[in-house]
């Protein structure tokens, strides 16, 4: 049981192309546009070669299939060219955030979803990802590392269940960061070379996070927790940090893509250490939680939780409500708590080992949060 990830490129859809009598047009010069960006000519050319690409590849048996698309030749070729080995595993098709790449992504993954019952095909479009101008680029792997730990790393925690990561298709240089990626995500990362059924299986690397690293994070804890949140820092705030831990547009500053890969890493050892107030001023502790904490003050286990918890809720506010996470849970209290008669609302502590919550009263009209008691679930 495991995941594998694709990178998937547009190189299925210009094999449609060059059966196809060439023009001023081509996919390539179209590659990096978003829909909204293309005009009708463009578009209407592009779906004329994407409507022929998802008619034929409805008929594709396994070997049409490893001829049309290079993420599915390595793909297939990782299963031994054997499609049912690969019903057991769930499959991430990672594309662009483009017009061909999100709709050659699509084809791809309908095909492998369509192999049988069971089969798992789900798609990630890289937010910002294009080629067409180095900020864009680089906003876009942040995003992408972004995803990795929040979306791959905790797959990691079953020793059974191996991610693998396919590299086969997409931009070369997206490509090269996933490797990079795959270092601290993946079990392990493969290649086909072109023309060829052989892998090139690279396996997972035992990299550590040095302890310069570690000390750098916990000297500048507050912002580097902030910025892994998305809660504003000024340029003072930065002051003294490595330019390579921060990404900026030139206006707001977030977590470089090494930097977000160096936070993940450590967050847990960090959080494990010891109770960290919100890094929201909006939240504010009463002396009734901090009681109640005290006898949770040698539980690691727990204290990160709650650590985690306070980031998921500043994220609440800060969206009013709209990201509001099941790990979270943010909602009406219905039947008043003895413990605290004042709560208005509660949210998850955490629900492995005995489900804790956190009473609170959430003012919806400056989005702050008053925590009042951490109780145990009620039983009943």
């Amino acid at each position: 049981m495991g995941c594998v990830i694709s990178t998937c490129g547009t190189s299925i859809l210009t094999n449609t192309e060059k059966r196809r009598e060439q023009n001023e047009l081509s996919v390539n010069r179209l590659s990096n546009k978003r829909e909204e960006e293309l005009s009708s000519e463009e578009k209407s050319y592009l779906d004329g070669l994407l409507d022929a690409l998802k008619k034929e590849s409805q008929g594709w048996d396994v070997a049409a299939a490893k001829r049309g698309s290079a993420e599915l030749n390595s793909l297939l070729a990782y299963y031994s060219n054997q499609v049912s080995n690969g019903a057991i595993n769930q499959h991430y098709f990672i594309s662009s955030d483009t017009y061909v790449g999100k709709e050659c992504a699509k084809v791809v993954a309908n095909w492998w979803a369509g192999q049988g019952a069971g089969f798992h095909a789900e798609l990630y479009s890289v937010p910002e990802l294009t080629t067409a101008d180095a900020l864009s680029f680089r906003g876009a792997m942040d995003n992408l590392a972004k995803w990795c730990a929040e979306s791959v790393e905790p797959m990691r925690g079953d020793p059974h269940y191996v991610v693998s990561f396919n590299l086969t298709g997409g931009f070369k240089s997206v490509q090269g960061f996933m490797q990079t990626l795959g270092m601290f995500y993946a079990d392990e990362t493969f290649y086909q070379f072109q023309g060829s059924d052989a892998l090139l299986r690279i396996p997972r690397l035992p990299i550590e996070i040095d302890t310069g690293a570690r000390l750098e994070l916990e000297k500048h804890f507050d912002v580097y927790r902030k910025l892994s949140i998305g809660i504003p820092v000024s340029g003072s705030d930065i002051a003294g940090i490595p330019e390579s831990m921060i990404f900026t547009d030139g206006a707001d500053y977030t977590l470089s893509s090494w930097g977000r890969i160096i936070w993940d890493k450590c967050k847990q050892m960090l959080y494990s250490s010891e109770f960290k107030r919100s890094p929201y001023s909006g939240v504010t502790l009463e002396n009734s939680f901090l009681n109640d904490l005290k006898r949770f003050e040698n539980d690691k286990k727990a204290i990160c939780a709650l650590n985690e918890r306070l980031d998921d809720l500043a994220k609440y506010l800060l969206t009013k409500g709209k990201d509001n996470p099941a790990r979270l849970y943010v909602h009406q209290i219905i039947s008043k708590f003895k413990e605290a008669p004042n709560s208005t609302e509660e949210f998850y502590a955490w629900s492995d080992g005995g489900a804790w919550r956190v009473c609170c009263i959430i003012n919806k009209s400056s989005n702050g949060a008053v925590l009042q008691r951490l109780i145990p679930h009620p039983k009943g």
